[in-house]
């Protein structure tokens, strides 16, 4: 059964309006963030790197400030500084910036917190690839299941300007689970972008002719 707004190219169900996932067995990713599994795994493949290096798989950057953090399963994880966000690519932090923040955590943001908030939002901006990751149901604030006066309205509102004013994508997933899988996709995905351009470069200093597996790309 196809998974409610998402397309099916063969047997992958695809949310065009993120990174495509490498995926095996029933994971999807709708268009409003959430993702499910049926209990079958699903693995994402080692990069082909430059030169002697035959195969490696990217590493995520965790924020040394960053709390209650997300258990991922396919990539490994370093504890480090960075500039701002909660997640990146280890050793090319400042090609992605994502930024985690649970119901809770949302509702003190663009409240009491607002304008340290609006700062890392426009910090964000320097950032290729930025987003911001909601872990929890939309729902949750629509029918006012937080413990804050402010209306549910104003939260959805304050968070759609702040998505167009400040050009950071918001993603909704229902548990830290979901955002781990879709954290780690996004990384592999930038790494391979990385490693494409690399390798292209290396080609080119090279002067190597253009051969057809060089010209085929995911």
């Amino acid at each position: 059964m196809q998974p409610p707004n998402c397309w099916m190219i063969d047997h992958w169900w695809i949310n065009l309006i993120s990174i495509p996932n490498r995926l095996v067995g029933s994971y999807w990713i709708g268009t409003n963030g959430q993702s499910s599994t049926n209990g079958t795994s699903w693995h994402l493949p080692a990069l082909k790197s430059l030169g002697q290096l035959s195969q490696c798989r990217p590493v995520i950057a965790l924020d040394s400030r960053e709390q209650d953090r997300l258990q991922f399963t396919q990539l490994e994880s370093k504890v480090v500084g960075l500039f701002t966000g909660d997640y990146s690519l280890y050793k090319n932090e400042f090609k992605c910036c994502i930024e985690r923040k649970s119901i809770a955590d949302l509702i003190g943001s663009i409240s009491i917190g607002r304008d340290r908030f609006e700062r890392e939002l426009i910090r964000m901006r320097g950032y290729p690839f930025r987003r911001l990751v909601i872990v929890g149901d939309r729902s949750d604030i629509e029918e006012h299941r937080y413990r804050s006066k402010m209306l549910p309205k104003a939260i959805l509102h304050t968070l759609a300007a702040y998505e167009i004013r400040y050009e950071v994508p918001v993603s909704w997933f229902p548990t830290p689970e979901a955002a781990a899988r879709q954290v780690e996709s996004w990384i592999w995905w930038i790494a391979y972008e990385i490693s494409q351009n690399c390798n292209d470069l290396l080609r080119g200093c090279r002067h190597d002719e253009p051969k057809l597996q060089d010209t085929v790309r995911v």
